[in-house]
C-alpha cells in the first residue's frame, strides 16, 4: 500500500496541499484533497490516479489566508478555538509542537487528552472528518495528516459541544441505560425538540439551534446520559455475516474483486471515483 511510486506521489502531493490549500474553505466546505489522496493510497490506487486526483481538485480549493496573529502557547490555543481565521496559526502551532515533542504520537496525546480544552471534543466535527484524518495519519504514519487533523479539530471546535460532553450530570451513573435505537425513538417524539430546527431539515447545521435552546439542550444531556458507553463494541452496527460469504455483491453479477479491478482500470479520478464519500465507502467494503 505504501511502497514505490504510489507512496512517493502521495507524499509529494500531500506536502503540496498542506503548504498551499486551506483545510476549511471560506464557505465551510472541507478541502477534500488530503482525504482523497489517502483513500486512493489505501485502495491501492496507481500513481496516475493520485496524480489525477490532486490536479483535478487543486483548482477547487482556496489558498491559506494569513491569520490575524500567531499562536505561541496553550493559552492562545484555547482562546482561538473555533475561529476559522486562525487555521494557519493552528497549523503552524501544531507543526512547532511536533518539532518540540519529537514525534507525532506525543503531539496527539498532549493535544487530544492533555490540555484544559482537549481536542478530543473537536474530533467529531463535520461528521468526524478530523477523526477520520487522524485515523488515516496513524495508519499511514504521516505527521502532516496529524497536523491537519488537529488543525481541523481546533477550527471546527464548538464550545457548546465541549460543555455538553463535560456536563456535570454525565458523571452521575444511571441505574438503567437505553440502546441507541430506543434513544433515537424517544428523540423523534420528544416535544422539546419540536420546531427548533425548522428551516434546516435533518442536518448538523441545526446543532447551534439545539444548543441555544435551554429545554432542547437539557434533553440532549439526558439522552447522552442514557447511552451506555462502557462496552463500545456493542454500539457498533451488526454486520450480516452472510455478506462476507458472498462471492458476488447482492443483486449484482460483479464480485468484490471485480469491483476493485474496475476501480484500478477506470479512467484516473473520474466519474463516481471523484466522490470522496464513495471512495471511503469502497475502502470500508474492501477492508471487510
Amino acid at each position: 500500500m505504501d511502497q514505490g511510486s504510489e507512496r512517493s506521489t502521495f507524499d509529494r502531493y500531500l506536502k503540496a496541499t498542506h503548504a498551499s490549500h486551506a483545510l476549511l474553505q471560506p464557505d465551510g466546505r472541507y478541502n477534500n484533497i488530503p482525504m482523497a489522496l489517502a483513500t486512493l493510497l489505501f485502495l491501492g490506487g496507481t500513481a496516475a490516479q493520485i496524480d489525477a486526483a490532486f490536479n483535478s481538485m487543486k483548482g477547487t480549493v482556496a489558498s491559506w489566508e494569513a491569520s490575524p496573529r500567531s499562536i505561541s502557547d496553550e493559552e492562545d490555543r484555547s482562546r482561538f478555538l473555533g475561529d476559522i481565521r486562525f487555521q494557519v496559526a493552528f497549523k503552524a502551532y501544531f507543526g512547532m509542537e511536533i518539532t518540540k515533542l519529537g514525534n507525532s504520537k506525543s503531539l496527539v496525546i498532549s493535544q487530544v487528552f492533555g490540555t484544559s480544552k482537549p481536542l478530543l471534543y473537536g474530533l467529531f466535527a463535520g461528521v468526524g472528518r478530523p477523526l477520520a484524518l487522524l485515523s488515516d495519519s496513524i495508519e499511514l504514519r504521516t505527521a502532516l495528516l496529524v497536523i491537519q487533523a488537529l488543525t481541523l479539530s481546533a477550527v471546527d471546535w464548538m464550545d457548546s459541544m465541549y460543555e455538553l460532553m463535560t456536563h456535570p450530570s454525565l458523571s452521575v451513573p444511571l441505574l438503567e441505560h437505553l440502546s441507541p435505537e430506543d434513544i433515537l425513538s424517544r428523540v423523534a417524539h420528544d416535544g422539546r425538540f419540536s420546531g427548533i430546527m425548522r428551516g434546516f431539515g435533518p442536518s448538523f447545521q441545526a446543532l447551534p439551534c439545539i444548543f441555544a435552546n435551554a429545554n432542547a439542550k437539557l434533553a440532549l444531556v439526558e439522552y447522552v446520559r442514557m447511552l451506555d458507553v462502557s462496552n463500545l463494541p456493542l454500539l457498533r452496527p451488526v454486520l450480516d455475516v452472510r455478506l462476507l460469504e458472498l462471492d458476488d455483491a447482492p443483486d449484482e453479477e460483479t464480485g468484490w474483486e471485480m469491483i476493485r479491478q474496475d476501480f484500478l482500470v477506470f479512467a484516473p479520478f473520474s466519474g463516481k471515483y471523484r466522490d470522496i464519500e464513495f471512495l471511503r465507502a469502497l475502502r470500508s467494503l474492501w477492508e471487510l
